[in-house]
C-alpha cells in the first residue's frame, strides 16, 4: 500500500501524456489542408473578330494541346461580371452567371479531360467541318441584350458525325469563348 501514491502519481502522469497525445492529433486532424495557390495565368485574352476564326483556334489548341492558345479564348471573369451586369432582368443576370460562372480552378481541368476524352475515343480534329459549323442564337429572350451563339462544330468520326458544342457571346465586335465547352 506504500507505493499505491506513487501509482496515482504515474497513473496521472500516463494519463495527462495520453490526453496531451490525443489533443495534438486532434488538432491536426481538425487543421483545414492548404489549398495549392492557382497561379495566375499571365495570358492575354483576346477574342476574335468572328466565330469561324474563334472556332478554327480551338481546333488547332486541342490538335496542339496548347492550353493557352484555348484560354486566350475565354471571357475573363471581369468580362463574365460587365456582361451579366448588363441583361435586363434580375432573373437573366442571375441565370447567366450561374450558367457561365467563371471557374479559373476547373478551366484547365476540363480542357485537359476533353483533350484526354478525344485521345481515348480516338477522336481526330482534322476531320473537323469548320466550313459547316451551325450557329444558333442562344436564349436570347432571357439574356437581353446580349448578343450569344450557340456554335456548333461537325466532326466526322467512324463515319458519323459528332459535335463539337459551345457558346460565344459578342462583346463589342469581339466574339470570346464563355467556357462552355463539350462534345
Amino acid at each position: 500500500m506504500k507505493n499505491l501514491p506513487c501509482f496515482k502519481y504515474l497513473m496521472l502522469i500516463g494519463v495527462l501524456v495520453f490526453i496531451a497525445a490525443c489533443s495534438s492529433e486532434k488538432k491536426q486532424e481538425t487543421k483545414a489542408p492548404e489549398e495549392p495557390k492557382m497561379e495566375e495565368k499571365k495570358v492575354e485574352i483576346s477574342g476574335y473578330a468572328s466565330i469561324e476564326e474563334m472556332s478554327a483556334s480551338i481546333i488547332e489548341a486541342f490538335k496542339n494541346n496548347d492550353y493557352d492558345d484555348y484560354y486566350s479564348h475565354v471571357m475573363s471573369k471581369e468580362l463574365e461580371e460587365s456582361q451579366a451586369a448588363r441583361i435586363e432582368s434580375e432573373e437573366g443576370r442571375e441565370a447567366f452567371k450561374q450558367e457561365f460562372g467563371f471557374s479559373l480552378a476547373h478551366e484547365e481541368e476540363e480542357f485537359r479531360n476533353l483533350l484526354n476524352y478525344l485521345k481515348q475515343e480516338n477522336i481526330d480534329l482534322e476531320k473537323s467541318k469548320i466550313d459547316e459549323l451551325v450557329l444558333i442564337d442562344y436564349r436570347t429572350d432571357e439574356f437581353v441584350p446580349l448578343e450569344l451563339k450557340q456554335v456548333i462544330i461537325p466532326v466526322i468520326h467512324d463515319g458519323m458525325e459528332t459535335d463539337l458544342i459551345y457558346v460565344a457571346i459578342k462583346v463589342e465586335d469581339t466574339w470570346f469563348l464563355t467556357s462552355e465547352l463539350q462534345l
